[in-house]
């Protein structure tokens, strides 16, 4: 099940957070954060093509990551937008993992606390 709409990136907040937002970087993943401070918290999940060529295998990753992060969202701080790059085919046979390296991501860059 995907998440809400209202806590979707759509294609041109995914433009500003990557012109504009910081990064935090972790072996198989890294998140592009950037607090607006108004507005909902919003999650968004890209898939490189290197990970994995056929789109199947990238949808299935980025489906695992957003269940896996979809408890997380709502304590996220009001304008928080925060969007997960899959740079590495590290986990592409247990997704699960990624959701799980996110979620450490998102403690370290204190989007949530522990």
């Amino acid at each position: 099940m995907a998440l809400p709409r209202k806590h979707r990136l759509t294609q041109k907040e995914f433009a500003e957070l990557f012109a504009s937002g910081r990064r935090v970087r972790g072996a198989s993943c890294s998140l592009q954060f950037r607090i607006t401070g108004s507005g909902n918290a919003k999650f968004g999940v890209s898939v490189r093509s290197a990970v994995a060529p056929k789109a199947t295998v990238r949808n299935r990753i980025r489906r695992t990551v957003t269940e896996a992060v979809r408890p997380l969202v709502p304590r996220f701080s009001p304008g928080t937008w925060v969007a997960a790059v899959i740079h590495s085919p590290a986990h592409r046979d247990a997704p699960q993992r990624y959701g799980d390296e996110i979620a450490g991501l998102l403690r370290k860059s204190g989007i949530i606390t522990p």
